[in-house]
């Protein structure tokens, strides 16, 4: 059985930790989860913490153009920063998660490296 007074110690303790930093980039897909995140994040910020959000159209699905207009709408609704990265493949590129998880690491690391 999960452990409410733990849960609630864990959620403190992350957010204590979120809102002493100055700027949070969250990956946003666009699923339920994600839009969640949108919904709870947006109701912490204040003056003093940013949020960006980031939509990877890797541009595998035949819906993904359908998948970032949403979430440039939830972001518009929200009023939150929001940047797209467009990923284009040469034709030999072997399409796989590894790739898809090695290109979010790299966009986080830029993100991290810069600031904004």
């Amino acid at each position: 059985m999960f452990n409410f007074l733990i849960f609630n110690y864990w959620i403190k303790k992350t957010l204590d930790i979120l809102l002493d930093k100055k700027c949070l980039y969250v990956f946003f897909s666009g699923g339920c989860d994600s839009r969640n995140l949108v919904e709870f994040l947006y109701f912490l910020k204040n003056s003093n913490f940013r949020i960006f959000f980031v939509f990877i159209n890797y541009n595998i699905l035949k819906e993904s153009l359908w998948w970032q207009q949403h979430v440039v709408t939830v972001c518009c609704l929200f009023k939150i920063p929001l940047l797209i990265v467009q990923v284009t493949y040469l034709n030999n590129v072997i399409k796989s998660e590894n790739l898809y998880r090695e290109i979010r690491y790299h966009i986080t690391r830029l993100l991290v490296s810069k600031s904004f």
